[in-house]
């Protein structure tokens, strides 16, 4: 008798089925193997850039005096449609500088922050 147990397992990088003969195999060749680390590096060198920018362009609004809807939800890291709900229930003031472009000062998000989060930091 052998002792060696074999494994019928689907490669989680091509897909292909295979026979492994560890419990703990997840590819079927060293090809695989090598190209699925590499696919893992270059999706957390993107997310490490996405955060980047995400943290850029975060700073950038706290820069400015006046933010748009959309730029307020940015910052609140809420989405819009929260954003006017709570223009609507008055907890937010706004200027309305026409018809339709309407601002919200950036003071103002910072006296209702403390309830969502404090701007500025990073929320994971």
């Amino acid at each position: 008798m052998n002792g060696r147990f074999e494994y019928k397992k689907v490669c989680k990088f091509c897909g292909k089925a295979f026979i492994a003969y560890q419990s703990t195999t997840k590819y079927c060749c060293v090809s695989c193997t090598k190209r699925a680390y590499k696919a893992d590096l270059k999706a957390k060198q993107q997310q490490s850039d996405s955060e980047e920018i995400r943290e850029r362009n975060r700073q950038k609004l706290l820069s400015q005096e006046f933010l748009s809807i959309s730029s307020a939800a940015a910052l609140l890291s809420i989405s819009r449609p929260t954003i006017y709900k709570m223009i609507a229930k008055g907890e937010i003031k706004t200027i309305h500088i026409s018809e339709r472009i309407v601002r919200i000062k950036r003071t103002d998000l910072e006296q209702i922050q403390p309830a969502i989060a404090p701007i500025g930091s990073v929320i994971n």
